[in-house]
Formats: C-alpha cells, sequence, structure tokens
C-alpha cells in the first residue's frame, strides 16, 4: 500500500509540476484539453484529471485543471487535501501564478488550478525544476508539444 501511494505522489507531484501558465490576449487562442484517470483499488481511491490547455503560437499561456478523488478513506482524503493545498500555495509563494482551490467534501477532494505561465518566473522555475527543460523552448517558455508529451507520458489522453 505505501508503495502504491508513493507512486500515486510522484504522478500528482509531475501533474502539480505540469499546471504553470498563463494568459494570453490574442483572439487566436488555441484550447487543448486533457484527461487522465486512475482507480486504486490497494489504496482505496479514483483520481480523474482535466487539463484545458490556452496557447497561442505554440506556447502555453495558461493550464486550468480539475483533479477530483473519491475515496470512502477519510485519511486518504485529508492526505490529498492537504498535499494539494500546500504543493500549489508553495508552488505560488515561489514562482508566482498559480490560483488554487481545495474543497473536501463527504467522498471527495477537488482541486482546481489556474496556472499563468506569464506571471510566472519560468527562468527560475525550469531551473529548480530540471525535467522542465524537455518542454520549454530556447526562452524557457512551455510548448504545446512539450506539455502534451508531459502528460501523455504520465497516461494522460491529450485532443
Amino acid at each position: 500500500k505505501g508503495e502504491v501511494m508513493k507512486k500515486n505522489i510522484k504522478v500528482i507531484s509531475l501533474l502539480s509540476i505540469l499546471l504553470l501558465s498563463g494568459c494570453g490576449t490574442n483572439k487566436e487562442v488555441l484550447v487543448t484539453k486533457c484527461t487522465s484517470s486512475q482507480n486504486n483499488l490497494q489504496a482505496n481511491y479514483t483520481l480523474k484529471s482535466e487539463y484545458t490547455i490556452y496557447s497561442q503560437k505554440g506556447v502555453v499561456n495558461k493550464v486550468e485543471s480539475v483533479e477530483t478523488i473519491n475515496s470512502s478513506s477519510e485519511a486518504i482524503l485529508d492526505y490529498f487535501d492537504t498535499y494539494l493545498t500546500s504543493t500549489y500555495e508553495q508552488a505560488n509563494k515561489v514562482y508566482g501564478g498559480y490560483n488554487n482551490k481545495v474543497t473536501k467534501n463527504d467522498d471527495e477532494v477537488i482541486s482546481k488550478t489556474t496556472i499563468d505561465y506569464k506571471s510566472m518566473d519560468m527562468n527560475k522555475y525550469v531551473e529548480d525544476n530540471s525535467v522542465m527543460k524537455s518542454y520549454v523552448n530556447s526562452k524557457n517558455e512551455l510548448t504545446l508539444e512539450g506539455i502534451k508529451a508531459a502528460y501523455q507520458s504520465i497516461g494522460a489522453t491529450c485532443e
């Protein structure tokens, strides 16, 4: 059970790393959707993630995500509530650009996050998270192809 939770924590961590983004003002904004879901019977929860990626000319400006965790275990719900809240709060303090709200109901935790890459310190972010070098261009801007590849590497399907 502990190994399964560690694996899922890694997936959530990568997802939170990938949820960085920014707002564009040009009318030619491309909207791309990615989704993933996991059913972890051993740890007694399901995780469904939906990502809406806004990009312009191949560069991601903003990502809006909704992550829904369902479980009958109060301990698991408490864990995800605390983990998601603290992860996004810390990222916002260090890099800026994050707006996150986590709500906990009877049998689920829902995390709604908007990440504005244009207001984020991407240079610092890429420096601190070397895996991001594969997903950015020479100006440290997150590319649409990069974020899609990253999401697909963790099992997401993108349109």
